[in-house]
């Protein structure tokens, strides 16, 4: 269990450090490309991509997911083989579907100069499969170190060649002839690094297990797609194109933890359970210190950016966005709980039974748009962002009383799981009112003001350290470990145990 948790943080921290650097890289890279292009060479690029992960569901039939979950035993060296030819066999189909429908595509985006590329861009499923098996065993074994340093060394390799061949030709081809470069150095990479030899071996019966495993995976994709996309779709088609612009303003602040933390943990927690299925009371503690973990970061973060939502919106995008800080209390409240049964779907997949997870998606999907069009009929675009927490008060039961018929623990096991997170969340809000108060009573405090900064600073400065001090307070060992996992060399050498000298039984035994 402990080189089990090792490696599940181990493999979080690798994952963060490298989406936070990808991010920095993607900046500074469009900053210098959106001088040398045009602005409709960008746009040309992103309309091909529509298209592109339109078809991307499909390119493995989630294969290399059921190859993870799958137990090493006798027959796994046959799993992989045949996994192989069927990843390349379902990558040769969809590149000659999609090369068959690009003239039907280019017609849906209303473009035929988007033709060539949505062609050229096709070998992408090509490539791209032939280093989907090297990265699902990367991925079973848990190296995510690897796969996030080829990650991120990808991401450099094409913003690198993106600048060059933009100096080089001022049109969309650049952008082309870079990530085709980056995909075709991604495949390799992982070859490398997980030496894969190809046997002409293909069994029948583990295919149908595979594609019986995937099947579900490409369902969920595609309805997940659809599902987290459709509130964008309905207020840009009802609301307007500036409505769209403060709704997702305020959903990619409320859902930062999502897409930075909560992505990562899922991808993670997956081969972990699924190397432990066989073991039930170690899923049960695995699922519940992750419910524990996340609370801790998702809690006062939401309740935080709650609290904050007026200051933050004025300081980050200024009076003419006002509506924003409400839409931020409204979505931020809905995904307060969700994230805490985030584990759920890992449990469900390491534990085989997919097809759970297919149909909580498919419900989810269905009372999502219910709550879509009548909401959004009767209160607008705050009836949209009232959605979330609509969906949550349904889905978090159904979750929580699936995974306890895979998962036996008790409602007070997993509610003790939010203590210390919650009260001392509440401490936090507590201190970061009393600082508003003493601003509103005391305006002068804010000395020099840079558009709304000064306020935000006051809350960090006392919110952040406020909330520490609550847990250190309420639970030392919960901290001393989370200090442990992130800084593991400096704990273990502080921590390091004494030898104990050994004692002598008190009768030795017979010879």
């Amino acid at each position: 269990m402990t080189s089990l948790k090792k490696q599940a943080v181990s493999g979080v921290k690798w994952l963060a450090i490298n989406q936070i650097f990808q991010r920095v890289i993607r900046v500074i890279s469009f900053a210098i490309l959106a001088r040398m292009l045009e602005p409709s060479v960008f746009g040309l690029f992103a309309m091909a991509f529509i298209a592109i992960d339109g078809f991307s569901f499909m390119k493995s039939f989630g294969v290399d997911g059921a190859l993870i979950q799958r137990p090493v035993d006798e027959t796994f060296e046959d799993a992989k083989h045949t996994a192989f030819f069927m990843l390349q066999g379902t990558a040769f189909v969809i590149f000659l579907i999609f090369e068959l429908a690009a003239p039907l595509l280019a017609g849906l985006l209303k473009n035929q100069e988007v033709l060539t590329i949505l062609r050229a861009l096709g070998a992408i499923f090509l490539i791209n499969n032939l280093g989907r098996l090297p990265n699902a065993l990367l991925t079973k074994k848990m190296r995510f170190n690897v796969l996030s340093i080829i990650e991120l060394a990808a991401c450099i390799l094409n913003a690198v060649c993106a600048v060059i061949f933009a100096a080089m030709w001022k049109n969309v081809w650049s952008l082309v002839a870079a990530y085709l470069i980056k995909m075709v150095f991604t495949a390799s990479a992982t070859w490398f690094f997980e030496p894969y030899r190809i046997r002409f071996v293909f069994k029948w019966k583990i295919a149908k297990e595979l594609f019986h495993f995937g099947k579900f995976m490409t369902g969920m994709g595609i309805l997940g797609f659809i599902t987290y996309n459709m509130d964008q779709i309905l207020i840009s088609r009802m609301l307007g194109a500036t409505m769209l612009g403060f709704f997702v303003l305020a959903q990619n602040i409320t859902a930062f933890t999502q897409q930075n933390l909560l992505a990562h943990v899922g991808r993670v927690l997956f081969p972990a359970f699924a190397a432990a299925q066989r073991d039930p009371e170690q899923v049960k503690r695995g699922f519940l210190n992750t419910a524990r973990y996340i609370s801790i970061l998702d809690i006062p973060f939401t309740l935080g950016i709650m609290a904050v939502a007026k200051e933050f919106t004025l300081a980050m995008y200024g009076p003419k966005y006002e509506i924003v800080g409400s839409l931020i209390q409204i979505i931020a409240f809905g995904q307060l709980i969700g994230p805490i049964v985030s584990g759920t779907e890992a449990v469900y997949m390491a534990s085989g039974k997919i097809n759970w997870s297919y149909r909580l998606q498919l419900l989810r999907f269905f009372i999502r748009i219910t709550f879509l069009i009548i909401l959004s009929h009767f209160w607008g675009i705050y009836g949209v962002a009232a959605v979330p927490f609509c969906n949550a008060c349904i889905m978090v039961p159904v979750q929580y009383f699936l995974v306890r018929r895979l998962v036996k623990f008790t409602f007070k096991e997993f509610i003790r799981r939010m203590y210390p997170a919650f009260p001392a969340t509440l401490i936090m809000v507590a201190s970061v009112y009393a600082v508003k108060w003493a601003l509103f009573r005391y305006p002068q405090l804010i000395f020099f003001d840079f558009h709304h900064v000064m306020p935000l600073l006051y809350f960090a400065v006392v919110g952040g350290p406020v909330y520490f001090a609550s847990l250190w307070l309420m639970d030392r060992a919960l901290v001393k470990d989370m200090l442990g996992m992130l800084l593991p060399r400096f704990f273990e050498k502080s921590a390091a145990p004494q030898k104990k000298t050994p004692v002598m039984p008190a009768v030795l035994p017979e010879p």
